[in-house]
């Protein structure tokens, strides 16, 4: 960036970044208009919960007076993919967009699933969704600094040069050779867990094991498996399957560490399914017996890790949404414990 005693240059700086960007991202130029529309498949009128306008985004960033959290980041990166800001009409939605504008407005998966019945989201289909939109959410903060250019010379520069190139991270990500568009898109929904972030949670558990074939207490195997590295409660697989149309089954593997407090994340986490319209899943608890490295010689996990893995075909909606689901509730009890002994290490 410019030299402290020249910001007059800033924003152009950052326009020129962006358009830097946009380039490297698209793969093809393809014809743009005047106004913002809504992403391919979705309805003008899209609920305003669901979906955050370019001027709504730019009033949070103004409203914002430190660095982004790892929710406000999310909520503004969705927001600029044209994502919806809850992960069930994000998931009806690329499941089949076609089918966007009836899903819109319900407000269960049993809803959503009544109109899609076999709905799943595909490796594909993310990857198309967001190599599309990552450059376009560069053109809107572009926009926003074209019509506001006391933004990019203020406090709100570091905002959006953060914004920048995590977009410009998800569109390289998303079309390179490892990608893994299911992973992006539950950080996405899952902001506890960096973008930026190389770590592959996967990789602590044992080699044979590549989490494609976990199979639950009914003998279902999985149509989707989450792994989670958090920074107090341990590592963790998460195998979903789909028993019964909505049913879930969830087979979870936990480092012993976890254990006295899973019984309230997993009543939370029965409470969710149940206002989604979904029977009482099936639970089955692994804890971790491998042999464990002494505390002392393990790296402190000073960030939490999120990884997907699932059948080229996809996972069913349900199954995502359900291991997103429990992730959250999940991390939310390991950000509360981090914050807990970093309290008690600072007296």
């Amino acid at each position: 960036m410019g030299s402290p005693g020249n910001p007059l240059n800033l924003g152009g700086m950052l326009q020129q970044m962006g358009q830097a960007m946009i380039q490297r991202l698209t793969p093809a130029p393809t014809p743009t208009a005047g106004a913002l529309p809504p992403p391919a498949g979705m309805p003008a009128s899209a609920p305003a919960g669901n979906f955050i306008s370019t001027d709504a985004l730019f009033r949070q960033l103004q409203t914002l007076q430190t660095e982004l959290s790892p929710m406000q980041q999310g909520q503004l990166l969705r927001g600029l993919l044209g994502l919806p800001q809850d992960v069930r009409s994000a998931l009806a939605m690329l499941a089949d967009p076609q089918f966007a504008a009836k899903t819109a407005g319900l407000t269960t998966l049993a809803d959503i699933l009544a109109l899609l019945p076999h709905a799943a989201v595909t490796p594909e289909a993310v990857s198309e969704f967001i190599g599309k939109n990552a450059p376009d959410g560069v053109g809107k903060l572009i926009k926003l600094i074209q019509s506001n250019p006391a933004a990019a010379m203020g406090g709100d520069s570091a905002k959006l040069t953060e914004l920048m190139g995590l977009l410009s991270t998800l569109g390289a990500r998303i079309q390179g050779p490892a990608a893994q568009p299911l992973t992006l898109l539950a950080q996405l929904y899952l902001p506890w867990c960096p973008l930026t972030l190389a770590t592959r949670p996967e990789d602590a558990w044992p080699e044979s094991d590549d989490g494609s074939q976990n199979e639950s207490e009914s003998g279902a195997d999985a149509s989707l498996t989450l792994y989670l590295q958090t920074c107090r409660l341990g590592k963790f697989k998460i195998g979903m399957a789909v028993r019964k149309h909505i049913q879930l089954s969830a087979t979870v593997a936990h480092d012993p560490v976890a254990t006295p407090h899973l019984e309230g994340i997993l009543t939370l986490w029965r409470e969710a399914m149940q206002k989604e319209g979904a029977p009482p899943p099936t639970i089955t608890l692994l804890e971790q017996t491998l042999p464990q490295q002494p505390a002392e010689t393990l790296p402190e996990v000073t960030k939490p890790a999120a990884s997907v893995l699932a059948p080229s075909m996809g996972a069913p909606i349900a199954a995502f949404l359900g291991a997103c689901a429990l992730s959250r509730l999940i991390l939310e009890a390991d950000e509360r414990l981090d914050m807990l002994k970093r309290r008690q290490d600072s007296h």
